[in-house]
């Protein structure tokens, strides 16, 4: 108890109820934890008044000054004396025994010393200054948690706020010096950067704060910006003071640029019964939201919990080790009877996993078990670890586990333990406190990384090239580190120059090799067929049709795969290779699997693209059956949503298998994957793969001579270069195709080819004959009974017909359109439909009919993903508010629309929809006229 207390007031409260008071922020005050309220001002200045002077008789006179700015005087005293009573009387309201004193020359309030958040601050920040860092640094982190805002902030009193508010407040800034310098003698100079930059920020003239930013810059390898703050903090104290900066800040700067040693990160002072951490890895960078989530396991745990275990997996390389050593020194305090660091090797190249005995033998000899009494079997050392740590704090780094059955003989059995796990594979079944699997480093913090290792001024006169060499790194810690060390070591060479000889010669991921080799071997063997694919994305069906496997199988070889990181996981039951991991995949494959094997695997790959994709394409329209070999296991394709859904989720896999395929002469596969792919293409509007696909395709059913091939090709090719205002390369294509189609007797082709050859014509103006065409294949949909290609010429010409001013007839074709749509269920067609009726109605006057079926059509648009329809939809229904005269309203879709279509590029769209908002731009502007000429005017009636 300190010697401002008094010990007989505990016992006067009885059953240890008690006052708490709070003076660092709003004056707060409870009772056995219930809050008391004192609401009174006068009443809450003369309660602070006593309070800052807590234990200590506070003179008649001066607590007078304090609550009433007046002298002395008979009246003054009896209005104190009356507070004071009312103050007690509110302080007792709950039967609270009063701390408030009278004695001959004033008044004392009885406060305990841990029952004023004041005297906590002090005694901690005192206990600090005689402690080593770590206990300094907590000493000073559970101080600085007890302010809750500026001193007395809800007090009225002018006296405390110009003679005692600015000392309290004092208190804070120098405490937080305090816990600086512990932080950075702990070499926590990376985690204390932010809070310093926002500390100059609101200190801008405290010299201290821009010493200690500076040396924490400096430590993290940020030297220029340390020069900078010197130049930063000079010139504010110039402008502000007329001063220079102090010989603290002048002394450093000097040393900065000697690179003085004694700038280094300093040693322990403390030595501890076992400390066996490596140092953190010099440069660590980002992994903020990786480490708050690992420390707030631990705090939640608490210090006393029973063992905190902490699991980090991830892929060889990804800094699971440098972040596990990271977080053990930020803890190495809390733990100061033994820190452990143990390699068990579960994926060293070149040696077995450490045996759970071998591994206690080394940790019973670390904490002084004497090697003869160390018992022979295992499950004795492990009964002794647990008795050894029993009561202990210790600190245990187990890197590289193999897995979970390595690990768990090794766990402390007793509270006040913590126990970081490193492993290449999941520790699913490891009862672990928190689990993190690492992933690469954003590009951001690789990019950061390496221009701390080379030097900023450095990465900033190339930040084009930095961040080529973080990605031929596949943002991996050990890779940009070396990059960067091969860079440091040739000085003439740029980092562009070496960015271009990484992409020449990408780092191999050589530590991948141990994880390759401990699979098993039909997990060796599917691994080294994804290495096949073109692209990076699988699935169970994709990896069992490539390897001829079942699918149960499959999926059980890919969660392997998942575990030891050589794959990722985006979602369920879809997997992805990192771009490293694939190209070792790749190598993998052409080095250790006969040319034959790698082409049977591909033509297995091809032909279940092929199956698939033909299956999602007959919910798009009537398309023709292919030969493909179907593959024993698809993925359910059900309706047109599934069928949307498979190809947005193959859609890179998709375009890269058809460039795979006619650059290794698989033509069939080259021609009519595309075909299978041209309305998926459309409804979404892939307008650059629709056509590079379609070349491609072209010039396999050239090779092959094939005429067929080079008709549908020909026709679908036409269709992409429609929608990009390439007309009259559409109508030559079309003609072809025709002429093609009718050579080989296909009626089907030939009429789809006519219903896109009339919409071209249609474009170009020539409606009589785009009509004539579009009937007679419109005779033939009827006739065979095709309900895709019905509902398409239907509205290819209704789109002749409203060109041709005939809108009843047009909304007549548009509502068969809808009506057939539906009985397929092509809610794209639907879509479509419901456009062209809505521009038909709206031709004949009925725009509150025309704005419905345009709202309904831009809500199936949006729900099946068609940015570019959806874009053309909103510029219609703004055309069908500008025919009700509202204008306003008519302007923010035209707008809305104009920032769609922007994004995706299309200038022609682009050109029509301005056309759209200009015209009702003008027609708002005679509106205003006529209505500023005539107040009688209205709005135009709907």
């Amino acid at each position: 108890m300190s010697p401002l207390g008094d010990p007989g007031l505990a016992a006067r409260a009885g059953c240890g109820r008690r006052f708490e008071f709070g003076l660092l922020g709003p004056l707060t005050v409870t009772y056995d934890g219930a809050p008391v309220q004192v609401k009174a001002a006068r009443q809450r200045a003369l309660l602070a008044s006593l309070l800052v002077d807590a234990n200590q008789i506070v003179p008649a006179d001066e607590l007078i000054a304090r609550v009433w700015r007046t002298g002395s005087t008979e009246n003054a005293r009896a209005n104190l004396h009356t507070y004071v009573m009312r103050l007690r009387r509110v302080l007792a309201g709950g039967g609270a025994p009063v701390p408030i004193m009278t004695r001959p020359e004033g008044y004392l309030i009885e406060v305990p010393d841990d029952a004023l958040d004041l005297y906590r601050f002090d005694v901690l920040v005192d206990e600090a200054k005689t402690a080593e860092p770590a206990r300094a640094s907590a000493l000073l982190d559970e101080a600085l948690t007890l302010w809750s805002g500026a001193p007395l902030s809800d007090v009225s009193s002018e006296f405390l706020h110009r003679e005692i508010v600015p000392g309290l407040a004092e208190r804070r800034p120098l405490a937080l010096e305090a816990y600086v310098d512990a932080e950075l003698a702990l070499g926590r100079h990376h985690d204390l950067l932010v809070r310093l930059r926002d500390l100059t920020a609101r200190h801008p003239l405290r010299e201290r704060f821009w010493t200690q930013r500076m040396i924490a810059l400096y430590r993290c390898g940020r030297q220029a910006e340390a020069l900078e703050c010197f130049r930063t903090v000079g010139a504010l104290l110039a402008e502000e003071l007329g001063v220079e900066p102090g010989a603290e800040l002048q002394e450093l700067h000097q040393a900065i640029l000697a690179g003085d040693p004694r700038l280094a990160t300093p040693a322990p002072r403390v030595r501890f019964r076992r400390d066996d951490l490596p140092g953190e890895v010099p440069g660590f960078t980002g992994r903020w939201a990786e480490t708050r989530r690992l420390v707030t396991a631990i705090d939640e745990a608490g210090p006393d919990a029973a063992v905190v275990v902490l699991a980090i997996d991830g892929m060889a390389g990804v800094g699971k080790t440098a972040l596990a050593v990271r977080l053990a020194h930020r803890f190495a305090g809390r733990h100061p009877d033994a820190r452990l660091f143990l390699d068990l090797h579960g994926h060293t190249a070149g040696r077995e996993p450490v045996d759970p005995a071998e591994a206690l033998d080394v940790l019973l000899r670390a904490v002084g078990v004497p090697g003869e009494r160390i018992p022979e079997r295992a499950e004795e050392r492990a009964a002794m670890w647990r008795d050894e740590l029993a009561g202990r704090r210790a600190l245990i780094v187990l890197d590289n586990a193999a897995g979970a059955a390595q690990v768990r003989p090794l766990l402390p059995g007793g509270g006040g333990c913590l126990v970081l796990v490193t492993s290449r594979r999941r520790l699913a079944d490891l009862d672990a406190s928190e689990t993190l699997s690492l992933d690469v480093l954003p590009p951001g913090d690789a990019t950061t990384l390496f221009a701390g290792l080379v030097g900023e001024a450095r990465a900033d006169a190339e930040t084009d090239a930095v961040a080529d060499v973080a990605e031929a790194c596949g943002y991996l810690p050990p890779a940009i580190r070396a990059a960067a060390g091969r860079l440091r070591g040739r000085p003439a060479w740029t980092i562009g120059h070496l960015a271009r000889r990484l992409r020449e010669h990408r780092p191999r991921l050589d530590a991948l090799t141990p994880s390759y080799e401990h699979l098993t071997p039909d997990g060796r063997d599917l691994f080294r067929l994804l290495g096949v694919l073109p692209g990076a994305g699988v699935d169970a069906c994709l990896a069992a049709a490539v390897a001829g496997i079942g699918l149960d199988r499959a999926d059980r070889l890919l969660e392997n795969l998942v575990d030891v990181h050589l794959l990722e996981q985006p979602a369920p039951g879809r997997y992805r290779l990192h771009d490293l991991v694939r190209g070792f995949a790749c190598a993998t494959a052409r080095a250790t699997l006969p040319d034959a094997s790698r082409r049977e695997a591909a033509g297995r790959m091809l032909d279940y693209y092929l199956h698939v994709a033909g299956l999602a394409d007959r919910h798009f329209g009537a398309g023709r059956p292919t030969p493909a070999r179907p593959p024993a296991h698809v993925p359910p394709i059900a309706d047109q949503s599934a069928a949307l859904a498979w190809c947005d989720e193959e859609y890179a896999n998709l375009v890269g298998a058809v460039a795979y395929a006619a650059a290794h002469g698989w033509d069939e596969h080259a021609w009519r994957l595309p075909h299978s792919l041209w309305r998926f293409f459309s409804i979404r509007h892939h307008v650059e793969d629709w056509i590079a696909t379609h070349r491609l395709a072209l010039a396999a059913a050239d090779r092959r001579g094939d005429r067929t091939a080079q008709a549908r090709t020909l026709s679908s090719l036409a269709v992409a270069y429609l929608r990009v205002g390439r007309h009259d390369d559409a109508a030559g294509h079309l003609r072809r195709a025709l002429a093609h189609f009718r050579e080989a007797g296909d009626r089907w082709g030939e009429a789809e080819c006519r219903s896109h050859l009339g919409h071209v014509l249609g474009r170009l103006g020539r409606h009589d004959e785009a009509a004539g065409l579009i009937h007679r294949s419109l005779a033939y949909f009827r006739e065979a009974g095709d309900g895709w290609g019905e509902a398409g010429a239907l509205n290819e010409l209704g789109a002749v017909l409203r060109e041709l001013g005939r809108h009843d007839e047009a909304a007549g074709l548009h509502r068969r359109a809808v009506v057939r749509t539906r009985e397929i269920g092509d809610r794209w067609g639907e879509a479509r439909s419901l456009g062209g009726l809505g521009a038909a109605v709206a031709g004949l006057g009925r725009y509150d009919e025309a704005a419905g079926h345009h709202r309904h059509a831009l809500a199936l648009f949006r729900a099946i993903g068609n940015a570019w329809y959806e874009a053309r939809s909103l510029d219609d229904l703004a055309a069908a508010y500008r025919g009700r005269g509202d204008h306003e309203r008519a302007v923010t879709l035209h707008r809305e629309a104009l920032a769609l279509i922007r994004t995706l590029g299309d200038r022609d769209a682009e050109n029509v929809i301005l056309a759209g908002l200009a015209e009702t731009s003008r027609r708002a502007a005679r509106h205003v006229r006529g209505a500023a000429a005539d107040p009688s005017h209205g709005v135009v009636p709907c």
